[in-house]
């Protein structure tokens, strides 16, 4: 099954509240993390969980971080449009990848770039439900808390793209909240990010 759903990492954001009062540009997906980037760890995170196609959508600064990912060689997507905010980043990454990629995936699991914690063990936990629930969302949890990832089946895909950017994604879970299934894990890191310099020390200390 896995080699049937792409994962879609979100990166485009800017990364503002990592700055912490200064001018200095922070790009979190750059940041150091267990011998790597935060978000080339997740790349190698997600692969070694068995999922070989793996995307990720830039924005703010997509330039400057797009060279720490062609090593990959995975597809990456730049959302122009990411002051939108995060679905935009959702629609431009589902658009492609569902016309670019051969055979089209049957799911995408959609994942937070600055969640460079979370364990193989995660995913694998939520592809091994994915044949059971192949037309239900499927949503990580943590301690009755929603989080990501968040799988979602290629049947949501036209919908989604037809949502308001300014909606979020959370306008599709209100539209089915008959299909939504939260999937409980024991990784904190489901319902963490990294936002604040505070948020990137403690990540360190847990290495």
């Amino acid at each position: 099954m896995s080699e049937l759903i792409a994962a879609l990492i979100l990166a485009a954001g800017e990364s503002s509240r990592m700055r912490e009062g200064s001018d200095m540009v922070v790009l979190k997906p750059l940041l150091p993390y267990r011998g790597n980037t935060v978000l080339g760890h997740l790349v190698e995170t997600i692969q070694s969980a068995g999922i070989p196609q793996v995307g990720v959508v830039l924005g703010y600064q997509a330039e400057n971080i797009l060279p720490s990912l062609y090593k990959y060689s995975l597809p990456v997507i730049i959302n122009r449009s990411y002051p939108l905010g995060m679905l935009s980043s959702i629609q431009c990454g589902l658009k492609h990848l569902s016309t670019h990629l051969d055979p089209p995936p049957q799911a995408y699991l959609i994942c937070l770039g600055d969640q460079p914690g979370l364990q193989p063990e995660t995913f694998k936990q939520i592809l091994a439900l994915a044949p059971l629930n192949h037309k239900s969302i499927l949503i990580a949890s943590f301690e009755n808390r929603k989080g990501h990832p968040i799988l979602i089946p290629a049947g949501y895909v036209e919908e989604i793209l037809s949502i308001p950017p300014e909606k979020g994604l959370r306008e599709l879970m209100q539209r089915h909240p008959d299909k939504v299934t939260l999937i409980p894990l024991t990784d904190s890191w489901i319902t963490r990010d990294m936002d604040t310099p505070d948020d990137y020390r403690k990540a360190l200390e847990e290495i």
